[in-house]
């Protein structure tokens, strides 16, 4: 049988056919690829972009209706309020809607999460739906708290929620795009492979075929990438008017795209209002909370009416000063209704609650601002501040300054009174005076009396300041009692007291006032379990004879009550004309005194102490002596208590201190030198400082120094001075306590501080002989002396038998006018020469 050869024709049918079903398998692949990509690209726009584009919808409307929900505290007004309502309400049917929608779209297995979504949201506008019920009856803090609460927590539950379904949708998207570009994977290798088989049949065909369709493909390919990643905009897609396979997916490719770009526009449209609703979402809660805290905090009632007369806002203070039901805070309430509650709770009359309507409704006539004092019926007092609003609204603020006006009386008092005894002070006396010398003028006379307690140091330095200040208590009261209806009492400074009587008849009238205080005011007092006496001199100048102005007739009564003073106190004298030119003598004298230590006008005098045992002179008193240039030598009795009133007694203590050691350094090694010390100078600081300084100064040793004190040192302040005498002594000088036996406490103190010398006072040694109490005082001090080891020395021994009895019972020094009165320093050399064996012959 003969083999069959295939013809060229055959070969070419068959090369024709193999090639035509190359083609027709490749037509059948891309027509199969181009319509699965075809419905990718359907399923995509359908499901991923249209689910993206809910889901974002569904976003933007859940952030409106919370920015609703949210402003719904800080609106004051009702109707606004149910405008955000309703607004609120409506956009829940689109979010309801879209929810719906969107559950359709999401992946089967994302239908759990919109369930949770649904139950998320009835939460949600469960609790705004309380917001708004809170916010329409103005009960913005528990409004707030559940803002800030649940209602913010199931928002974020949404917010999360929602993100989680964009997000899948998303995903989805993203997941398409993969399967369009497999697709486009397996198309290119099977048109690839059948464009090889059939590239020899047709080659002219199939590479322009192929060409064709490469670059085709390729442009959609890039276009492709570029969308899948996010970057679609812009992107040249291949033509779509072609109508083959290629064609549609073009087309599809450009749907594609076109919905990719809507969507990152929507992404950051998004972005951009969450950002916005976000921002003014804490902006007005922030405002808010300022506004709740200032007007919660306020110390003032606050309330906001409108043009009707009707409530606004109140804060809780303005509801707590009239006793405001939370009823009569609620916004819409009538000024009239709560005017009418007050009078109900007796805070004013009924019957005047026109009247205050009829004020106010003056005020908010005239338009203008108003500021009032209200005072109430249970005491207290409103200042009630007035402001006009637009819209012909105001705003008022209550205050209660009730405590503030008590304040001011206090003050006012307290001004003008004693603060110890109530009665008026200097001032308030002045002013009364004045008040009273009106009269005066008219041919009324006055009398001006000055009280000034006698003693009165002694007992605050004995019993203490208390004690002191219970006494002038008491003398009030006393002084108060002796007093008429018209009389004026004040308390002008420490223990004096000033009165003016008014209606003086006769000076008989004011003799038996003064006798009178006298009398009463001296009597005894038991005040903390001890029995005071204290006496008190009186002053008097009357008007108009001594004076028609208030200065002037203080100045007379002072001057007066000097004199009384002077006289021994607990007694009463007139004003005369020469008492002022006693007082002007002493003014003089106080300030010859203040320059005389500057100008060196002192000068000490010694005079020596006797020793009776050896029969020399143990040393020398240094006593001070003032030389005036006009005046001559000024007796130390005119000047040294002047010196203690002024303050001028320390620096002179000094003096006396650095003078009296550099004079005696140049004695004797065994002469010694006392000076006394003023007790003035116990309360200054560098008192131990100073005779330290003194004594390096001098070069004098301190056993040579000898210091006298009097009892009245140790009576101000016992712990402080007992330091200070015991510094000096460590020092190594010798202290001595001056005029013993003149105080009732002078045997307590040889107890409580060893003192190196007992010096009998002069008073005892001059009686010595007349008054067998004297001798005894003597003989027992000397002996307690002896007992403690502790040297006696008398003072003022005068005559030979003073000598000889202080001999007889002990005594170990003597000192008197018997051997020398006070010499100048450049006699005590020629002193010691003659003295000794002046007392040793006399002994």
């Amino acid at each position: 049988m003969p083999s069959i050869r295939p013809t060229i024709a055959a070969r070419l049918y068959l090369l024709i056919g193999v090639a035509t079903f190359a083609l027709l398998f490749v037509i059948a692949a891309a027509v199969f690829v181009s319509g699965r990509m075809v419905e990718a690209g359907e399923e995509l726009h359908r499901d991923g972009v249209a689910g993206v584009q809910e889901a974002s919808r569904l976003a933007l409307l859940f952030e409106r209706q919370r920015a609703l929900a949210s402003r719904a505290p800080a609106e004051i007004e009702l109707q606004r309020q149910q405008v955000y309502r309703a607004a609120f309400d409506s956009l829940s049917g689109e979010i309801e809607a879209s929810r719906l929608r969107l559950e359709g779209l999401v992946p089967s297995e994302m239908r759990g999460k919109t369930a949770d979504l649904a139950i998320a949201l009835a939460d949600f506008h469960r609790h705004a739906a309380s917001v708004f019920d809170l916010s329409s009856n103005f009960v913005q803090d528990q409004a707030m708290q559940i803002l800030d609460g649940p209602f913010a927590e199931v928002a974020a539950r949404i917010d999360a929620s929602v993100q989680m379904l964009l997000d899948a949708m998303r995903q989805k998207a993203q997941s398409e795009v993969e399967d369009l570009l497999a697709a486009r994977g397996t198309l290119l290798g099977t048109i690839a492979g059948v464009s090889l088989a059939a590239l020899a049949l047709l080659l002219g065909l199939g590479v322009l075929l192929v060409r064709n369709l490469s670059r085709r493909l390729q442009r959609m390919t890039s276009a492709m990438t570029a969308i899948s990643l996010g970057s679609g905009a812009g992107v040249a897609v291949p033509p779509t008017g072609d109508r083959d396979e290629l064609g549609e997916m073009a087309r599809a490719l450009e749907v594609f795209g076109y919905n990719a770009e809507q969507i990152a526009r929507l992404q950051v449209e998004q972005d951009r209002m969450v950002a916005a609703l976000k921002s003014a979402n804490e902006d007005l809660l922030d405002q808010n909370m300022r506004f709740d805290v200032a007007l919660s905090n306020m110390s003032q009632g606050l309330c906001m009416f409108d043009g009707a007369q009707r409530l606004i806002v109140c804060n809780q203070r303005y509801a707590t000063l009239y006793g405001l039901s939370p009823d009569l805070m609620k916004p819409g309430t009538t000024l009239r209704e709560i005017v009418e509650h007050r009078a109900a709770r007796g805070l004013i009359p009924v019957s005047i609650v026109d009247q205050y309507l009829g004020v106010h409704d003056r005020v908010v006539a005239k338009g203008g601002d108003d500021d009032r004092v209200q005072e109430l019926s249970d005491g207290r007092i409103i200042a009630i501040s007035h402001r006009e609003m637009p819209g012909g609204g105001w705003l008022a603020t209550h205050e209660d300054i009730t405590e503030r006006r008590r304040n001011e009386a206090k003050i006012s008092h307290m001004a003008r009174h004693d603060p110890l005894t109530d009665l008026p002070n200097r001032t308030s006396f002045y002013e009364k005076m004045e008040e009273c010398l009106a009269r005066v003028r008219k041919g009324e006379p006055l009398a001006v009396l000055t009280l000034d307690l006698d003693h009165f140091k002694s007992i605050n330095d004995t019993l203490g300041h208390p004690v002191g200040d219970k006494l002038l208590q008491a003398v009030t009261m006393r002084l108060c009692g002796c007093t008429r209806e018209g009389d004026v009492a004040a308390r002008l400074g420490g223990d004096e007291f000033g009165v003016v009587q008014t209606a003086v008849g006769q000076p008989e009238d004011v003799t038996a006032l003064a006798t009178r205080l006298i009398e009463t005011i001296g009597a005894p007092y038991e005040l903390e379990g001890h029995q005071v006496i204290v006496g008190i001199s009186v002053g008097i100048a009357m008007a108009p004879g001594d004076g028609t102005q208030p200065g002037e007739l203080m100045k007379n009564a002072d001057l007066a009550l000097y004199r009384a003073k002077a006289d021994g106190g607990g007694t009463y004298r007139f004003f005369e004309p020469h008492m002022d030119a006693r007082m002007q003598a002493r003014r003089a004298l106080e300030l010859d005194l203040r320059r005389a230590l500057a100008n060196d006008e002192f000068e000490l005098h010694y005079q020596p102490v006797m020793q009776l045992k050896s029969g020399r002179v143990a040393g020398f008193e240094a006593l001070i002596r003032w030389h005036h240039p006009e005046r001559g030598m000024v007796p130390p009795l005119d000047f040294i208590p002047l010196a203690e009133e002024i303050g001028l007694i320390t620096p002179l203590g000094e003096w006396v201190l650095r003078r009296a050691c550099r004079e005696a350094a140049g004695w004797p090694s065994e002469v010694r030198v006392s000076v006394n010390l003023s007790p003035a100078q116990f309360k200054s600081r560098n008192l131990v400082q100073a005779v330290a300084g003194a004594l390096d100064e001098s070069g004098l040793p301190a056993s040579r120094l000898e210091l006298e004190i009097t009892e009245s040192v140790l009576l101000q302040n016992s712990e402080a001075t007992r330091a200070i005498l015991d510094q000096l002594q460590d020092l190594g000088v010798k202290i001595a306590m001056d005029d013993f036996g003149t105080g009732y406490s002078s045997l307590s103190y040889l107890r409580s501080f060893p003192f190196d010398k007992i010096k009998i006072d002069r008073s005892f040694v001059h009686d010595l002989f007349r008054n067998p109490e004297c001798r005894a005082i003597v003989r027992a001090v000397v002996d307690i002396g002896n007992s403690l080891g502790i040297e006696t020395t008398a003072e003022g021994v005068e005559t030979f038998e003073q000598l000889e009895e202080l001999r007889s019972e002990g005594c170990a020094e003597v000192q008197g006018y018997l051997f020398s009165p006070a010499r100048p320093a450049g006699e005590v050399r020629e002193l010691l020469a003659a003295l000794s064996p002046r007392l040793q012959a006399i002994a």
